[in-house]
């Protein structure tokens, strides 16, 4: 393989791995590991909070959050 087609191939490797770590399935799953893993550091039970919010209304408080006031 000449040094083009490796510096190519990383290329679109690269491309693939950031598109992917930006995905909407990827930010959900960090966000309830992190949930699951501060309940065991803390409690050391799972869903150790009854009110936890989904990871879609954690989204839209964020989204309102972010608007500016009226």
């Amino acid at each position: 393989m000449n040094r083009t087609r490796v510096i190519a191939a990383s290329v679109c490797w690269l491309v693939l791995a950031l598109s992917g770590c930006a995905s909407e399935a990827v930010k959900r799953g960090a966000y309830e590991a992190l949930y699951q893993k501060q309940c065991l550091d803390h409690t050391g039970t799972p869903n150790c909070d009854p009110e936890h919010k989904s990871y879609d209304e954690y989204r839209k408080e964020r989204k309102q959050a972010s608007r500016p006031a009226d």
